[in-house]
């Protein structure tokens, strides 16, 4: 969160683009219907569970104070999805078009959300990695990117990990990846 707040996000300016990735352990805390969802850094202290965790809504309101338009949390951990406030339509651009379009993505401020599942979500892992991950990698690295435009962006990435990751999972495991503002 100082890294974050205090940093990074007082000397962003508001043509930024600040990436906030996190892998780890997630947690969710309440009573049904008023859960709130907390990722444990390392650090973290399960006896001062308030003091050394991160609430998804500290996130949220450091997140509004940061000046830079342009926005991603990418959230590989249980319980993630309980960072997002609404959530976004996954559309894929076609070839024709798409550097208009994306020139128009870089005129408008979007704070970007893309978990490795919904907000009673486990995190999948693979020897130690999670799938997500793995999946978001791949999408980085190209596959994200099926029209060869040039470019990926994060509803196309969300796109893809969406589509791949459930091919990953084991028979009968639910893992749905989420994204949202």
């Amino acid at each position: 969160i100082e890294t974050l707040g205090d940093e990074i996000g007082m000397k962003a300016t508001p043509n930024d683009l600040i990436v906030f990735f996190f892998a780890g352990h997630g947690d969710t805390r309440g009573q049904e219907g008023e859960q709130m969802g907390f990722i444990l850094p390392s650090d973290y202290d399960p006896k001062k569970h308030l003091t050394s965790s991160i609430s998804m809504s500290t996130l949220r309101d450091v997140s509004r104070q940061i000046q830079a338009k342009h926005m991603l949390y990418v959230m590989d951990s249980c319980f993630s999805g309980g960072i997002l406030q609404s959530r976004a339509s996954v559309s894929n651009v076609p070839l024709e078009g798409a550097w208009r379009y994306a020139q128009g993505l870089l005129e408008r401020t979007a704070h970007i959300v893309i978990t490795a599942g919904g907000q009673s979500d486990f995190a999948n892992e693979e020897g130690g990695r999670g799938l997500f991950t793995k999946v978001m990698l791949e999408g980085l690295s190209g596959a994200a990117d099926p029209g060869k435009r040039g470019f990926i962006t994060a509803s196309g990435l969300a796109l893809y990990i969406q589509e791949h990751l459930p091919e990953l999972l084991p028979p009968g495991v639910k893992q749905q990846p989420q994204y949202g503002r």
